[in-house]
């Protein structure tokens, strides 16, 4: 069976689609399968529906399996020019995938590159996020802004494991938010179950000070249990002020339920960095 189909909507939708399937008794099987489609105005091409502006275009081909068991392979890219999602804008998209045992046990590659991302005053010249299979069959993940030296930065690795449950391991990351001194960290665990997340051993520090949260959450029970440790320079808040606050934070939800106990205290205190009378 070969099939091609093209049309051009009211709403500036360009789109072609392309299909060979065979048949082999129960079995059939995609020879080849081809999307191209593209946009100049998501938003209106959908009504509202997806309320992203600027232009889209994409290009997908898929071959494999159909049934009785689906084994397909994925390749091809999007590419997105001055996009904007309300406040956020980015100048240049491109998503390539090249993935393969689809949707049973996925292995490949994707990579997504962005442009002079913006929202509001905060300003990341390229993203880069690209996600890979490892041998072992672990997913690695890693997230790079650049130039290193701009404003604003975060740096992430992560390894997912999939499964039932989803284990997910921050091997390291570096935020930078705005002129204070970067937050960086490593070797936290989170772990995403049917019935429950954990988040465990998520610590960071910088010059300005330090936290870690250790916490669990049920999805269906909407239980809590979360501790929150932390110590911050009161400068990092303004930089008029002097001194540091540290606070220790416990909470529970059980059963719709809030408890929690809260310890904090402020040392050397003082509305301006250079007088001589503090609190503590």
């Amino acid at each position: 069976i070969r099939a091609a189909i093209g049309a051009v909507t009211g709403t500036g939708v360009r789109a072609a689609i392309g299909a060979a399937v065979k048949k082999h008794g129960k079995a059939m099987v995609l020879e080849r399968g081809v999307l191209i489609a593209a946009t100049k105005d998501p938003a209106a091409a959908t009504g509202g529906k997806a309320p992203i502006h600027g232009a889209l275009d994409a290009n997908i081909s898929a071959s494999g399996a159909l049934s009785p068991s689906p084994d397909l392979a994925i390749s091809g890219h999007i590419n997105g020019d001055k996009l904007r999602f309300k406040d956020l804008t980015a100048n240049k998209l491109r998503v390539t995938i090249d993935a393969k045992q689809l949707p049973r046990q996925p292995i490949g590659t994707a990579r997504v590159e962005i442009d002079h991302l913006t929202k509001q005053d905060v300003r990341l010249d390229d993203v880069i996020l690209a996600a890979g299979n490892r041998p072992d069959g672990k997913l690695q993940v890693t997230l790079r802004t650049d130039p290193k030296p701009a404003k604003y930065r975060i740096d992430l690795d992560a390894l997912v494991t999939p499964g039932d449950t989803i284990g997910v391991d921050l091997q390291r990351h570096i935020i930078r938010p705005g002129r204070r001194p970067e937050w960086r960290g490593k070797n936290a665990h989170i772990a995403i179950g049917p019935e429950l997340i954990e988040i465990r051993d998520l610590t960071s520090a910088s010059a300005d000070g330090k936290l870690a949260i250790n916490a669990t959450l049920g999805r269906k029970t909407g239980d809590i249990d979360a501790k929150v440790d932390g110590k911050v320079k009161l400068s990092a808040l303004n930089p008029a002020y002097r001194g540091s606050a540290d606070a220790h934070i416990a909470v529970q939800r059980a059963g719709g339920r809030f408890a929690g106990d809260v310890d904090a205290s402020i040392h050397g205190f003082a509305m301006d960095p250079k007088g001589m009378n503090t609190i503590d």
